[in-house]
């Protein structure tokens, strides 16, 4: 016995003749964790994401709101697409689940379209060019914003009906 061990330990290996050698790295693959349940790390993201109830208004608080978007419409020049700066606390519902958020969209208010119940807002990606746009120099504080937010931005229709609160971005 202790010959045929003895043989073992002395035996050089050259590996397998038929294919080639596997290196470390794809050796070591094999061993991965791997998921056994597809989907289940983000289903259970999912149920822990919390959502909101939307916030109800009263008639009165809904009459402000109504009130105060008819006189930012006057302030819209839809011939050269320039509005006030506005900042529009809105209720997103959630598509995956009951419930929603809370958001805030600050932008120049470009539409209030009646038929369809929406406002449509162009849309600042930062925020802080928004507040430097608003201190810009220039022949009028609305021209040179409404030139910096065409660089960087994007429209979003938030339904009227959606809409918490809507304040000047300038107050």
């Amino acid at each position: 016995m202790k010959e045929e061990v003895a043989k073992l330990l002395d035996y050089n290996w050259t590996g397998p003749k038929d294919h080639p050698h596997l290196g470390a790295d794809k050796r070591a693959a094999q061993f991965l964790p791997f998921a056994a349940l597809t989907g289940y790390d983000e289903a259970v993201q999912e149920s822990g994401r919390l959502t909101t109830k939307r916030p109800i208004l009263t008639e009165e608080e809904r009459g402000r709101i109504n009130d105060y978007l008819m006189e930012l419409a006057l302030d819209i020049d839809p011939a050269n697409r320039k509005g006030p700066l506005v900042q529009v606390t809105w209720y997103k519902k959630d598509q995956k689940k009951s419930g929603g958020s809370i958001e805030v969209t600050r932008g120049e208010l470009l539409k209030i379209d009646s038929y369809q119940e929406c406002l449509r807002i162009r849309r600042a990606r930062n925020t802080s060019l928004m507040e430097g746009a608003s201190s810009m120099e220039g022949s009028s504080t609305m021209e040179g914003a409404s030139s910096k937010l065409e660089e960087i931005s994007d429209a979003v229709y938030i339904y009227i009906e959606d809409v918490l609160d809507v304040v000047r971005a300038e107050d």
